[in-house]
């Protein structure tokens, strides 16, 4: 709490009477003002109102960034499982194309010959491999200096 006092020799008068004033007023969470320091104390408290909101934004980045870091961790784990699932398909469709290759398509070329007529075209197995995710920037597991 602020006390305005109009005048310093009004303070001045009562510290003469009293002492012990400003201790007792600070004790009891009461500031003295007075026209020469009421200026400074007023510039004083909206400094620290604005380090107390500047203080409340960080804390609501950090939250935020906290959060995001989080978000992209799950979404590096889904383009991973999605990669391995893309893998696990290209592999799949090799294995398809290779039993096709050995198994069905002599029988049907054969089976065309006698008939006279052209046989089925060569499949080709899918040779392009998958793109992984580069260095650490979605990796499952937070750096070390992260803690």
């Amino acid at each position: 709490m602020v006390m305005f006092v109009a005048g310093e020799h009004f303070v001045s008068a009562a510290l003469e009477i009293n002492p012990a004033l400003w201790e007792y007023a600070f004790e009891k969470r009461v500031l003295i003002a007075t026209p020469t320091n009421l200026i400074a104390l007023a510039r004083t408290i909206a400094l620290g109102w604005r380090q107390e909101r500047l203080a409340e934004q960080a804390q609501q980045i950090g939250g935020l960034g906290k959060e995001l870091y989080q978000r992209l961790i799950r979404l590096g784990e889904r383009v991973q499982d999605i990669g391995r699932k893309i893998g696990a398909t290209v592999k799949s469709y090799n294995e398809f194309v290779g039993t096709l290759e050995t198994s069905v398509l002599p029988q049907a070329r054969k089976f065309s010959e006698l008939q006279g007529v052209e046989g089925p075209e060569t499949l080709e197995p899918v040779e392009a491999a998958l793109r992984p995710l580069a260095g650490r920037d979605l990796s499952l597991s937070p750096p070390a200096d992260a803690a």
